[in-house]
């Protein structure tokens, strides 16, 4: 995934948790890198504030992420 044209990236949004001072990461989309080095976004939702956060995805980052939408999704009910 180094390569240039391979390179994946995972896109973020950062929210306040309501009545806490910590902050939760939603993943809102992927990137990836093209052969000239521009970078391409594909969104599944907007941030609301207008923020994005890119990271360099790695398989153990996006097991965590999943696993933490899951405890939230747990967390809501």
């Amino acid at each position: 995934m180094d390569s240039v044209g391979k390179k994946r990236w995972n896109v973020y949004t950062i929210r306040r948790r309501p009545g806490s001072e910590r902050n939760y990461w939603v993943k809102i989309g992927v990137g990836f890198v093209n052969g000239d080095g521009s970078i391409n976004l594909y969104l599944d939702a907007m941030p609301l504030d207008g923020k994005l956060q890119l990271r360099e995805w790695r398989e153990d980052a996006e097991a965590r992420a999943n696993g933490a939408a899951e405890a939230a999704e747990v967390e809501a009910f």
